[in-house]
């Protein structure tokens, strides 16, 4: 089954954009968030309340900083249990939850859910995709055609 060149150079091309932000997390010395953020909201690096964003996550103990940032938090700790490469029901239930939020306001006037939400959809269905071709069968990558997945993760 080939993919077609712009869907694969599309999702390398997302890969490596979060592989650039996990480095820069970890070179700066990752310290958990006390404070709500609202950073980069329409891309792959964004950052949002406590919880929401590749490599970011709040203390232990802290509150979230709304609904959005809740459903992160209940993604983070399900991902961590489930394993990266394990996490496609976790990505599953976290695209369930931030959609049923998504009409609602949140926290910050320059993220709003409109914007947020979109965009953490996209960033999960990548991640989907990602399992689904790197880590095996997980735990929800679906069954069916490529095709029918590739219509599912199209960003």
């Amino acid at each position: 089954m080939a993919q077609p060149v712009g869907v694969v150079f599309s999702l390398l091309s997302m890969l490596l954009a979060l592989s650039a932000t996990l480095v820069k997390a970890q070179d700066a010395g990752f310290q958990c968030a006390k404070t709500c953020h609202e950073q980069n909201c329409d891309s792959a690096n964004i950052r949002y309340g406590k919880y929401c964003g590749v490599g970011h996550s709040g203390c232990p103990g802290e509150e979230p900083c709304d609904e959005v940032d809740e459903c992160c938090r209940r993604h983070d700790s399900c991902v961590e249990k489930a394993g990266m490469f394990s996490a496609n029901k976790c990505h599953k239930r976290f695209i369930k939850c931030i959609e049923e939020h998504a009409h609602k306001d949140g926290f910050s006037n320059t993220c709003p859910y409109g914007l947020v939400v979109p965009t953490m959809k996209n960033g999960i269905q990548l991640a989907m995709a990602l399992t689904d071709m790197f880590g095996g069968s997980g735990s929800g990558g679906g069954s069916g055609s490529g095709r029918q997945r590739e219509r599912q993760y199209t960003l």
